[in-house]
């Protein structure tokens, strides 16, 4: 949220929130780190899936869980946050 609030979109990957995109760059604004690349991975030490949608309006982050693959229950299940 930080970044849509500077920037005025989400990032393209979440790698834009450790080191500025081309967007971030382009603006004339300072960038300010806003995540360790260590927060970029699930609890599993896999990294997280990030899609952004809607000419970066939306985004979509989602863990596999602890299996790292689709579907599942339990530490298996899968988490997506739309904001």
């Amino acid at each position: 949220s930080n970044y849509r609030l500077e920037y005025g979109i989400y990032p393209d990957s979440l790698a834009g929130l450790v080191q500025p995109t081309a967007s971030a760059r382009s603006s004339g604004k300072p960038f300010f780190k806003l995540a360790e690349k260590d927060d970029l991975k699930d609890v599993y030490g896999a990294d997280f899936l990030y899609k952004v949608d809607n000419n970066g309006r939306n985004y979509e982050l989602s863990s596999l869980g602890r299996d790292g693959k689709p579907g599942g229950e339990d530490a298996d299940q899968d988490i997506t946050v739309r904001p």
